[in-house]
């Protein structure tokens, strides 16, 4: 498998010795909580989830990153659709299953047909709660593309207050949740703000609308060629959800910036690397029970 991008630009660095400063904002602290209602609700219907037995879903995701070496810049851009298959117990929650049906590159990307062969058919179990809580996901293989899919999975299902969700309600919330970057076991804390915005219709579908504003941070360790690296990073999301009145999630998209400082050790100091990204994720069927 070729070595991942972040990890040969922290290789290259050690020959370069960059010692670019990076500035960092205070690291928030969010520890996974039960939502709280900050806007009462009014005496509307509320909507809450009723989940399908089987969903498919396609999820589109593009990541530019961008990394100072000295004074060079490198840059690299990739896009990738998957095609994903849910799972859930009950309409309540409970058992929780993903499955990757299939995986495409989408235009000026590259990827091998073994690693993608090697990730289609991974599969993930968790359990969820009726709020859309997802808990950590197991998957049943360890592939690159496929740990790019699991943390996207992550950002599927929004979730709603205790009370479901009503006009004018808006609610926090926060999580902690394993991200996988190139060879970086890192790990994602991030705090919520939601807000309900209309009602609209797509595609002949009377949906919900809701917004979601984070501020998140990431950690980790890797180790390449005998070399401990670390990576620490600060980002913002803005996402914006449709649900269907049945309490289906049938649409979403939302765009996410994040500066990173990746270290070597011993050898060179910083490295700053920025990332940009945006997903877009479409119901393409499910069923009532």
């Amino acid at each position: 498998m070729r070595r991942s991008f972040l990890s040969r630009v922290a290789g290259c660095a050690v020959f370069f010795a960059c010692t670019a400063p990076v500035r960092r904002a205070p690291a928030p602290t969010p520890t996974p909580s039960q939502p709280t209602l900050v806007t009462p609700p009014d005496n509307l219907p509320s909507v809450s989830y009723h989940f399908a037995p089987r969903a498919h879903y396609s999820i589109l995701r593009s990541d530019s990153v961008i990394t100072f070496i000295g004074s060079r810049k490198q840059v690299q851009a990739i896009a990738r659709t998957a095609y994903v298959t849910l799972s859930i117990e009950s309409e309540q929650g409970g058992a929780f299953r993903a499955v990757l049906d299939s995986l495409r590159a989408e235009s000026g990307t590259l990827f091998s047909a073994a690693a993608r062969d090697s990730a289609t058919g991974t599969s993930w179990t968790s359990m969820i709660t009726s709020m859309g809580r997802l808990g950590a996901l197991a998957a049943s293989q360890k592939t690159l593309l496929g740990d790019q899919i699991a943390y996207l999975l992550s950002l599927l299902i929004p979730v709603l207050p205790p009370d479901g969700l009503h006009d004018s309600s808006t609610w926090t919330d926060s999580t902690s949740v394993p991200v996988h970057v190139d060879s970086f076991e890192a790990t994602e804390t991030s705090q919520r703000v939601y807000r309900y915005t209309g009602r609209q219709h797509e595609f002949s579908v009377e949906t919900v609308s809701l917004t979601l504003q984070e501020v998140f941070h990431r950690s980790g360790k890797a180790v390449q060629s005998g070399r401990a690296m670390s990576l620490t990073g600060h980002g913002v999301r803005s996402s914006h959800y449709s649900l269907t009145q049945n309490g289906h999630v049938f649409s979403a998209e939302g765009r996410d910036s994040l500066g990173m400082s990746i270290m070597v050790a011993p050898e060179s100091g910083a490295i700053p690397a920025f990332q940009i990204g945006r997903f877009r994720i479409q119901l393409l069927s499910g069923s009532d029970r």
